[in-house]
């Protein structure tokens, strides 16, 4: 699973994972990333549009996060 994802806040704190639902972007928790990215590492991540085809299981979604990790 390949996901479209963005990354804010500091890369030395604890990580917050934030993810809109289906037909929203990741501009939905825009408000939300800033307040919680001064004091948290925050990834905002979708599913990639180019990877809508076929069954997924949620299982594949903490590989899929790890993968976003720099």
């Amino acid at each position: 699973m390949r996901l479209h994802h963005r990354t804010d806040g500091r890369d030395d704190a604890p990580v917050l994972v934030l993810g809109p639902s289906l037909g929203t972007d990741l501009r939905l928790f825009d408000a939300q990333v800033a307040a919680f990215a001064v004091s948290l590492d925050v990834v905002t991540a979708l599913r990639a549009p180019t990877a809508l085809t076929g069954p997924w299981l949620l299982d594949e979604l903490g590989p899929a996060l790890q993968s976003t990790a720099g």
